[in-house]
Protein backbone atom coordinates (compact mmCIF):
# COMPACT_ATOMS: atom_id res chain seq x y z
CA UNK A 1 0.00 0.00 0.00
CA UNK A 2 1.13 3.57 -0.61
CA UNK A 3 -0.19 5.83 2.12
CA UNK A 4 1.03 9.08 0.59
CA UNK A 5 1.72 10.03 -3.00
CA UNK A 6 3.04 13.36 -4.22
CA UNK A 7 0.70 15.55 -6.24
CA UNK A 8 2.92 15.18 -9.30
CA UNK A 9 2.84 11.40 -8.99
CA UNK A 10 -0.94 11.41 -8.77
CA UNK A 11 -1.14 13.54 -11.90
CA UNK A 12 1.19 11.14 -13.68
CA UNK A 13 -0.84 8.07 -12.78
CA UNK A 14 -4.06 9.86 -13.71
CA UNK A 15 -2.61 10.84 -17.06
CA UNK A 16 -1.67 7.27 -17.96
CA UNK A 17 -5.00 6.03 -16.62
CA UNK A 18 -6.46 2.57 -16.43
CA UNK A 19 -7.74 1.51 -19.83
CA UNK A 20 -11.54 1.47 -19.77
CA UNK A 21 -12.38 -0.14 -23.13
CA UNK A 22 -11.82 -3.75 -24.04
CA UNK A 23 -9.23 -4.44 -26.70
CA UNK A 24 -7.51 -7.24 -28.56
CA UNK A 25 -4.40 -8.73 -27.00
CA UNK A 26 -1.94 -10.70 -29.06
CA UNK A 27 0.57 -12.84 -27.17
CA UNK A 28 3.19 -14.39 -29.39
CA UNK A 29 2.58 -18.15 -29.61
CA UNK A 30 6.34 -18.60 -29.21
CA UNK A 31 5.96 -17.18 -25.70
CA UNK A 32 3.76 -20.08 -24.59
CA UNK A 33 5.03 -22.19 -21.66
CA UNK A 34 7.97 -24.41 -22.52
CA UNK A 35 6.38 -27.52 -21.02
CA UNK A 36 3.20 -27.35 -23.10
CA UNK A 37 2.87 -29.50 -26.23
CA UNK A 38 2.62 -27.50 -29.45
CA UNK A 39 1.08 -28.12 -32.81
CA UNK A 40 2.71 -27.39 -36.16
CA UNK A 41 1.97 -23.66 -35.83
CA UNK A 42 3.80 -23.40 -32.51
CA UNK A 43 0.58 -22.74 -30.61
CA UNK A 44 0.29 -24.92 -27.45
CA UNK A 45 -2.48 -27.47 -27.34
CA UNK A 46 -5.53 -26.85 -25.16
CA UNK A 47 -5.60 -28.80 -21.89
CA UNK A 48 -6.60 -32.45 -21.92
CA UNK A 49 -10.30 -32.71 -21.18
CA UNK A 50 -9.78 -35.28 -18.41
CA UNK A 51 -7.13 -33.29 -16.53
CA UNK A 52 -8.21 -31.57 -13.31
CA UNK A 53 -8.57 -27.81 -13.76
CA UNK A 54 -11.02 -25.15 -12.69
CA UNK A 55 -9.93 -22.96 -15.56
CA UNK A 56 -9.94 -25.07 -18.73
CA UNK A 57 -12.21 -22.56 -20.47
CA UNK A 58 -9.67 -19.79 -19.98
CA UNK A 59 -6.78 -22.00 -21.11
CA UNK A 60 -8.60 -22.81 -24.33
CA UNK A 61 -9.34 -19.15 -24.94
CA UNK A 62 -5.72 -18.17 -24.42
CA UNK A 63 -4.11 -21.06 -26.25
CA UNK A 64 -6.38 -22.89 -28.67
CA UNK A 65 -6.12 -20.63 -31.73
CA UNK A 66 -3.64 -20.73 -34.61
CA UNK A 67 -2.94 -16.98 -34.51
CA UNK A 68 -2.61 -16.80 -30.72
CA UNK A 69 -5.10 -13.91 -30.47
CA UNK A 70 -7.90 -13.40 -27.98
CA UNK A 71 -10.44 -10.68 -27.28
CA UNK A 72 -11.51 -9.26 -23.93
CA UNK A 73 -15.05 -8.14 -23.21
CA UNK A 74 -15.34 -5.61 -20.40
CA UNK A 75 -15.07 -4.11 -17.98
CA UNK A 76 -18.27 -5.43 -16.47
CA UNK A 77 -18.85 -3.90 -13.04
CA UNK A 78 -20.45 -6.78 -11.14
CA UNK A 79 -20.74 -5.01 -7.77
CA UNK A 80 -18.82 -2.95 -5.21
CA UNK A 81 -16.70 -3.93 -2.24
CA UNK A 82 -18.23 -3.76 1.26
CA UNK A 83 -17.32 -1.10 3.81
CA UNK A 84 -15.29 -3.70 5.72
CA UNK A 85 -12.78 -3.80 2.83
CA UNK A 86 -11.61 -0.19 2.35
CA UNK A 87 -8.05 -1.18 1.39
CA UNK A 88 -8.19 -4.35 -0.68
CA UNK A 89 -4.63 -5.39 -1.41
CA UNK A 90 -4.99 -9.00 -2.52
CA UNK A 91 -7.63 -11.19 -4.13
CA UNK A 92 -7.84 -14.74 -5.46
CA UNK A 93 -10.79 -16.57 -7.02
CA UNK A 94 -12.38 -19.30 -4.91
CA UNK A 95 -11.90 -22.85 -6.18
CA UNK A 96 -15.46 -23.59 -5.03
CA UNK A 97 -17.19 -20.82 -6.99
CA UNK A 98 -15.87 -18.79 -9.89
CA UNK A 99 -18.17 -15.91 -8.90
CA UNK A 100 -16.53 -15.56 -5.49
CA UNK A 101 -13.12 -14.20 -4.50
CA UNK A 102 -11.22 -14.07 -1.22
CA UNK A 103 -9.74 -10.73 -0.21
CA UNK A 104 -7.97 -8.93 2.61
CA UNK A 105 -7.07 -5.43 3.72
CA UNK A 106 -3.49 -4.33 4.16
CA UNK A 107 -1.61 -2.80 7.12
CA UNK A 108 -3.57 -1.11 9.86
CA UNK A 109 -6.37 -3.67 9.67
CA UNK A 110 -7.14 -6.93 11.42
CA UNK A 111 -5.76 -10.29 10.30
CA UNK A 112 -8.88 -11.38 8.41
CA UNK A 113 -9.93 -12.88 5.10
CA UNK A 114 -13.25 -12.09 3.42
CA UNK A 115 -15.12 -14.17 0.85
CA UNK A 116 -16.88 -11.76 -1.50
CA UNK A 117 -19.50 -12.61 -4.11
CA UNK A 118 -19.34 -10.94 -7.51
CA UNK A 119 -22.15 -8.59 -6.51
CA UNK A 120 -20.18 -7.43 -3.44
CA UNK A 121 -22.02 -9.46 -0.80
CA UNK A 122 -19.86 -10.82 2.04
CA UNK A 123 -20.19 -14.61 2.24
CA UNK A 124 -17.57 -15.19 4.95
CA UNK A 125 -15.34 -13.23 7.31
CA UNK A 126 -12.58 -15.30 8.89
CA UNK A 127 -10.37 -14.00 11.70
CA UNK A 128 -6.86 -15.39 12.32
CA UNK A 129 -6.14 -14.76 16.01
CA UNK A 130 -2.64 -16.26 15.87
CA UNK A 131 -1.52 -14.02 12.99
CA UNK A 132 -0.60 -10.35 12.71
CA UNK A 133 -1.32 -8.14 9.72
CA UNK A 134 1.96 -6.28 9.60
CA UNK A 135 1.35 -5.45 5.96
CA UNK A 136 -0.69 -8.07 4.09
CA UNK A 137 -0.30 -7.29 0.40
CA UNK A 138 -1.13 -10.37 -1.66
CA UNK A 139 -3.25 -13.49 -1.74
CA UNK A 140 -2.43 -16.53 -3.88
CA UNK A 141 -3.51 -20.10 -4.45
CA UNK A 142 -1.24 -23.13 -4.32
CA UNK A 143 -0.89 -26.74 -3.18
CA UNK A 144 -1.35 -27.71 0.45
CA UNK A 145 1.25 -30.48 0.12
CA UNK A 146 3.13 -32.52 -2.48
CA UNK A 147 0.05 -34.63 -3.30
CA UNK A 148 -2.37 -31.73 -3.75
CA UNK A 149 -3.32 -31.42 -7.42
CA UNK A 150 -6.26 -29.13 -6.66
CA UNK A 151 -4.17 -26.23 -5.33
CA UNK A 152 -6.52 -26.22 -2.36
CA UNK A 153 -4.67 -23.78 -0.11
CA UNK A 154 -4.69 -20.01 0.17
CA UNK A 155 -1.35 -18.27 0.73
CA UNK A 156 -1.48 -14.92 2.56
CA UNK A 157 1.47 -12.64 1.88
CA UNK A 158 2.60 -10.46 4.78
CA UNK A 159 5.22 -9.10 2.42
CA UNK A 160 4.69 -5.33 2.28
CA UNK A 161 7.46 -3.02 3.50
CA UNK A 162 6.88 0.61 2.54
CA UNK A 163 9.88 1.84 4.49
CA UNK A 164 12.20 -1.01 3.45
CA UNK A 165 12.69 -1.73 7.14
CA UNK A 166 12.31 -5.51 7.41
CA UNK A 167 15.02 -8.06 6.70
CA UNK A 168 12.40 -10.77 6.24
CA UNK A 169 8.74 -11.22 5.31
CA UNK A 170 6.14 -13.91 6.04
CA UNK A 171 3.72 -16.06 4.06
CA UNK A 172 0.89 -18.00 5.73
CA UNK A 173 -0.84 -21.09 4.29
CA UNK A 174 -4.44 -22.10 5.03
CA UNK A 175 -6.66 -24.71 3.41
CA UNK A 176 -9.58 -22.96 1.71
CA UNK A 177 -13.03 -23.92 3.02
CA UNK A 178 -16.22 -23.58 1.03
CA UNK A 179 -16.93 -19.85 1.40
CA UNK A 180 -20.57 -20.54 2.25
CA UNK A 181 -19.56 -22.75 5.17
CA UNK A 182 -16.37 -21.07 6.34
CA UNK A 183 -15.60 -20.66 10.05
CA UNK A 184 -15.56 -17.23 11.67
CA UNK A 185 -12.13 -17.92 13.18
CA UNK A 186 -9.23 -20.17 12.25
CA UNK A 187 -5.90 -21.11 13.80
CA UNK A 188 -4.95 -24.05 11.55
CA UNK A 189 -2.42 -21.94 9.68
CA UNK A 190 1.17 -22.71 8.67
CA UNK A 191 3.70 -19.88 8.38
CA UNK A 192 7.06 -19.51 6.65
CA UNK A 193 9.63 -16.73 6.97
CA UNK A 194 11.46 -15.50 3.85
CA UNK A 195 14.74 -13.57 4.00
CA UNK A 196 15.89 -11.32 1.16
CA UNK A 197 19.56 -11.96 0.30
CA UNK A 198 20.27 -8.36 -0.74
CA UNK A 199 18.39 -6.10 1.65
CA UNK A 200 14.76 -5.23 2.30
CA UNK A 201 12.35 -5.03 -0.65
CA UNK A 202 8.79 -3.71 -0.63
CA UNK A 203 6.72 -6.49 -2.20
CA UNK A 204 3.04 -6.59 -3.11
CA UNK A 205 2.89 -9.56 -5.48
CA UNK A 206 3.73 -13.23 -5.35
CA UNK A 207 2.49 -16.50 -6.85
CA UNK A 208 2.86 -20.16 -5.91
CA UNK A 209 3.78 -22.87 -8.39
CA UNK A 210 2.58 -26.47 -8.39
CA UNK A 211 5.60 -27.59 -6.37
CA UNK A 212 4.76 -25.14 -3.58
CA UNK A 213 7.57 -22.75 -4.47
CA UNK A 214 6.86 -19.09 -3.68
CA UNK A 215 7.78 -16.56 -6.37
CA UNK A 216 8.01 -12.99 -5.05
CA UNK A 217 7.72 -10.13 -7.54
CA UNK A 218 8.84 -6.90 -5.91
CA UNK A 219 7.36 -3.41 -6.02
CA UNK A 220 10.48 -1.39 -5.13
CA UNK A 221 13.35 -0.62 -5.04
CA UNK A 222 13.86 0.21 -7.80
CA UNK A 223 10.67 1.92 -8.97
CA UNK A 224 9.59 0.80 -12.44
CA UNK A 225 11.17 -2.64 -12.12
CA UNK A 226 10.20 -6.09 -10.88
CA UNK A 227 12.81 -8.19 -9.10
CA UNK A 228 12.05 -11.93 -9.11
CA UNK A 229 12.89 -14.05 -6.05
CA UNK A 230 11.94 -17.60 -5.09
CA UNK A 231 12.01 -19.99 -2.15
CA UNK A 232 10.20 -23.17 -1.14
CA UNK A 233 7.45 -22.85 1.45
CA UNK A 234 8.92 -24.39 4.62
CA UNK A 235 6.52 -24.11 7.57
CA UNK A 236 8.14 -22.91 10.78
CA UNK A 237 11.46 -22.14 9.10
CA UNK A 238 13.34 -19.10 7.83
CA UNK A 239 14.52 -19.55 4.23
CA UNK A 240 16.75 -17.22 2.23
CA UNK A 241 15.20 -16.23 -1.08
CA UNK A 242 17.07 -16.76 -4.35
CA UNK A 243 17.28 -13.74 -6.65
CA UNK A 244 16.74 -14.48 -10.35
CA UNK A 245 16.09 -11.48 -12.59
CA UNK A 246 15.20 -7.78 -12.68
CA UNK A 247 12.56 -6.85 -15.26
CA UNK A 248 11.80 -3.25 -16.34
CA UNK A 249 8.08 -2.42 -16.53
CA UNK A 250 8.87 -0.19 -19.50
CA UNK A 251 8.67 -3.41 -21.54
CA UNK A 252 4.87 -3.17 -21.13
CA UNK A 253 4.56 0.53 -21.96
CA UNK A 254 6.77 3.56 -21.50
CA UNK A 255 4.66 5.16 -18.76
CA UNK A 256 5.04 2.01 -16.65
CA UNK A 257 8.72 2.86 -16.17
CA UNK A 258 7.68 5.26 -13.38
CA UNK A 259 4.99 3.00 -11.93
CA UNK A 260 5.16 0.21 -9.34
CA UNK A 261 4.14 -3.45 -9.53
CA UNK A 262 1.31 -4.31 -7.13
CA UNK A 263 -0.34 -7.68 -7.84
CA UNK A 264 -0.08 -10.93 -9.81
CA UNK A 265 -1.81 -14.24 -10.39
CA UNK A 266 -0.48 -17.42 -11.99
CA UNK A 267 -2.51 -19.82 -14.09
CA UNK A 268 -0.23 -22.89 -13.90
CA UNK A 269 -2.46 -24.98 -16.16
CA UNK A 270 -1.55 -22.97 -19.25
CA UNK A 271 1.44 -20.98 -18.02
CA UNK A 272 -0.28 -17.60 -17.91
CA UNK A 273 0.77 -14.80 -15.58
CA UNK A 274 -1.27 -11.63 -15.15
CA UNK A 275 0.25 -8.63 -13.39
CA UNK A 276 -1.03 -5.31 -12.08
CA UNK A 277 0.78 -2.02 -11.73
CA UNK A 278 -0.45 1.49 -11.01
CA UNK A 279 -2.04 2.57 -14.27
CA UNK A 280 -2.36 -0.76 -16.07
CA UNK A 281 -1.91 -4.52 -16.28
CA UNK A 282 -0.09 -7.06 -18.43
CA UNK A 283 -0.28 -10.69 -19.47
CA UNK A 284 2.61 -13.05 -20.31
CA UNK A 285 3.16 -16.72 -21.03
CA UNK A 286 5.73 -18.19 -18.61
CA UNK A 287 7.05 -21.58 -17.66
CA UNK A 288 4.84 -22.12 -14.58
CA UNK A 289 7.65 -23.89 -12.71
CA UNK A 290 10.32 -21.34 -13.68
CA UNK A 291 8.90 -17.88 -13.20
CA UNK A 292 12.26 -16.30 -13.95
CA UNK A 293 11.36 -16.99 -17.60
CA UNK A 294 9.20 -13.87 -17.32
CA UNK A 295 12.38 -11.94 -18.13
CA UNK A 296 12.52 -13.65 -21.55
CA UNK A 297 8.86 -13.27 -22.52
CA UNK A 298 6.85 -10.49 -24.10
CA UNK A 299 4.71 -8.52 -21.66
CA UNK A 300 1.40 -7.68 -23.35
CA UNK A 301 -0.69 -4.81 -22.04
CA UNK A 302 -4.28 -5.82 -21.18
CA UNK A 303 -7.16 -3.48 -20.32
CA UNK A 304 -8.30 -2.47 -16.86
CA UNK A 305 -11.25 -0.40 -15.72
CA UNK A 306 -10.82 2.96 -14.01
CA UNK A 307 -10.04 2.75 -10.30
CA UNK A 308 -8.27 4.88 -7.74
CA UNK A 309 -5.44 2.58 -6.68
CA UNK A 310 -5.16 -0.86 -8.23
CA UNK A 311 -3.48 -3.44 -6.01
CA UNK A 312 -5.42 -6.66 -6.65
CA UNK A 313 -6.02 -8.85 -9.72
CA UNK A 314 -6.91 -12.53 -10.23
CA UNK A 315 -7.77 -15.01 -12.97
CA UNK A 316 -11.31 -16.35 -13.29
CA UNK A 317 -12.49 -19.33 -15.34
CA UNK A 318 -13.01 -17.11 -18.40
CA UNK A 319 -10.82 -14.05 -17.84
CA UNK A 320 -9.82 -11.91 -14.87
CA UNK A 321 -11.13 -9.37 -12.41
CA UNK A 322 -9.55 -6.61 -10.39
CA UNK A 323 -10.42 -4.42 -7.41
CA UNK A 324 -8.96 -1.14 -6.19
CA UNK A 325 -8.40 0.41 -2.77
CA UNK A 326 -11.47 2.44 -1.79
CA UNK A 327 -14.66 2.05 0.17
CA UNK A 328 -17.25 0.76 -2.26
CA UNK A 329 -14.64 0.12 -4.98
CA UNK A 330 -16.03 -1.36 -8.21
CA UNK A 331 -15.48 -5.08 -8.82
CA UNK A 332 -14.49 -5.13 -12.49
CA UNK A 333 -14.42 -8.24 -14.68
CA UNK A 334 -13.08 -8.96 -18.15
CA UNK A 335 -14.05 -12.09 -20.08
CA UNK A 336 -11.87 -13.73 -22.71
CA UNK A 337 -13.24 -15.02 -26.01
CA UNK A 338 -11.52 -16.07 -29.24
CA UNK A 339 -11.08 -13.25 -31.72
CA UNK A 340 -13.34 -13.27 -34.76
Amino acid sequence: MVRALSFSWLLLIASCGDTPPAEDAAPDPADAPTHAPADATGTPDAPDSDAPSAFDELCRCLLDRPDGRFHLDGPEVTGTTPATLPEVSGIVTSRFDDDVFWAHNDSGHAAELFAIAANGDTLARVAFPTLRNRDWEELARGPCDDDDRDRACLYIGDVGDNASAYASVFVHRWREPDPRGAPTSADDVESAELVFPDGARDTEAFVVDDHGVLWLLTKRPPIGHIRVYSAPFRPGEATTLTFHEEIPLSRVERIASVSMFTAADLHPRCGALIGRYYGGAFFAFVDPLRLETLAERDLHSVPTGAERQGEAIAWTSDGYWHVGEATGAPIQRFRCRPAD
